[in-house]
């Protein structure tokens, strides 16, 4: 017997974690058209319409070109391409038939309804469907999809998946080792807990994910000796009060370093704190950590965490660490600010509106525009004087960031009466911008900087691409 499509999609409704959080979109469907295309081979009285429905609303089905073909033979490469996109997966889950020199995959041949059952047991090998506590190793991912489940001293090969079925319920991972991600689409408000764990990263669709632990626990250490870096927010390099551009994509990644200098030893637990949320980071290899300072014990100084876009403030944020020894003793280290600007948010403005003028590079007169031109560099920072404006609303921007070969730092605004007076407008007086930039920043030959203008007022933003010559 051939396998139907729906089957598949009726199945995927019930053990994919993405689907549940449009349960409640398809609770009365009449009038709800906006969601999704006219199909003509699926109507509200087929069995499986909500499946397909709720399906496409979630990203797994589709487009479509007026026919979604739910009665059609479900093929293995149907079966791996639906599987996938319903989980998210990369590689390694499903496999062909086992011949002399390794695995065929056949991907036009029917497949079986046990060998989806099959698959599905390799996708997700433990689902959890009642509450109570869970602490054996699993390889591969965890579903869970009730509230009251307590993971405690175990270790998650693949993601630990947490679906709308836990409600507003309490979930808690206790020291467990989470090689993917933990994906959260249910939970209350801050009822996701994550204490003393290492995750590859964090998720949540709609729900916050806090990670804390308890303090009490432990004993202060002195933390003197502790040496942490932050190398990248988002993908740019941080140095402190540093602009942040948040681009694409719902998470932004951090990695950095810390280690104990004074005893040349590494950190059990390194817990990021955003604006007073906190999350466990993994623990990643850092070769050049431990050649710097010449101690192989080092090499696993590194840190990596990738939090959910949402924690992050559109403005100004807050960033702290608590770190944790082998002796159970804890380490704080100061907060540090630094700002984001979502530019997605933002509206592209009319690029005509915008007004740039470089005044200086570094000593060098520019007067405008320094495409083209050269410039001596020498150590030290580089100064980067200049001013802009909207012309056709005669005001000026709320921000000015320049990017300087793929990296951002925020310019300070500054007066400038001599542009108010120029273009005979008071309300310019604060047109100026300046930043000052780390030599090593710009390369020898060719370089790029891109001005971003801000008007937060009217949720728009303008850019200015330029190139120029360095000579070092």
């Amino acid at each position: 017997m051939k396998i139907k499509t729906s089957l598949l999609l009726t199945l995927l409704v019930l053990f994919s974690p993405y689907t549940a959080a449009y349960a409640s979109q398809f609770a009365d469907t009449e009038g709800r058209t906006e969601f999704f295309v006219i199909l003509t081979d699926v109507s509200a009285d087929d069995s499986f319409y909500a499946a397909v429905m709720r399906l496409i609303a979630a990203g797994i089905l589709g487009p479509f070109n007026g026919n979604a073909e739910p009665g059609a033979a479900l093929t293995r490469e149907g079966t791996a391409y639906y599987l996938g996109k319903a989980f998210k997966l990369e590689s390694g889950y499903i496999r062909g038939n086992e011949v002399d020199v390794g695995y065929e995959f056949r991907p036009d041949e029917s497949v079986a309804l046990a060998e989806i059952v099959v698959m599905l047991e390799n996708i997700a090998p433990v689902v959890i469907n009642a509450e109570g506590g869970f602490n054996s190793d699993v390889d591969g991912n965890v579903v869970i999809n009730t509230a009251g489940v307590v993971l405690s001293d175990m270790a998650v090969s693949g993601n630990v998946f947490i679906t709308e079925g836990a409600g507003s319920g309490d979930i808690t991972l206790t020291n467990v080792s989470v090689g993917g991600s933990v994906i959260s689409m249910g939970g209350g408000s801050n009822s996701v807990f994550i204490f003393r764990s290492n995750l590859g990263g964090v998720t949540a669709y709609g729900w916050n994910v806090y990670s804390d632990f308890d303090l009490t626990e432990y004993t202060e250490g002195d933390s003197s000796g502790v040496v942490l870096n932050i190398d990248f927010i988002a993908g740019n390099f941080f140095s402190g009060h540093e602009t942040v551009l948040v681009l694409e994509g719902g998470a932004i990644p951090i990695y950095g370093w810390a280690v104990d200098y004074e005893g040349m030893k590494t950190f059990d637990r390194i817990i990021v704190s955003i604006n007073g949320k906190s999350f466990a980071t993994r623990v990643v290899e850092r070769e050049d950590v431990s050649e710097n300072f010449s101690s192989p014990g080092l090499v696993n100084s590194g840190f990596y965490v990738c939090p959910l876009k949402d924690s992050f403030n559109d403005g100004e944020n807050m960033l702290a660490f608590i770190l944790v020894d082998d002796e159970e003793k804890i380490f704080y280290v100061r907060e540090h600010s630094f700002n984001v600007f979502d530019i997605g948010r933002y509206e592209i403005g009319y690029f005509h509106n915008a007004l740039i003028h470089i005044d200086f590079i570094g000593e060098t007169y520019v007067g405008g525009n320094p495409d083209g031109m050269s410039f001596a560099l020498w150590d030290g920072p580089v100064e980067i004087h200049g001013w802009a404006i909207n012309e056709y609303e005669m005001s000026v921007f709320d921000a000015v960031i320049a990017i300087i070969n793929g990296k951002p730092y925020e310019c300070a605004i500054i007066e400038r009466t001599d542009t108010a007076e120029h273009f005979d407008a008071p309300g310019l007086a604060n047109a100026g911008f300046f930043v000052r930039v780390p030599a090593d920043v710009f390369d020898a030959g060719e370089n790029e900087m891109e001005i971003i203008l801000i008007c937060d007022g009217g949720n728009e933003v303008f850019t200015e691409f330029f190139i120029f010559y360095v000579d070092k």
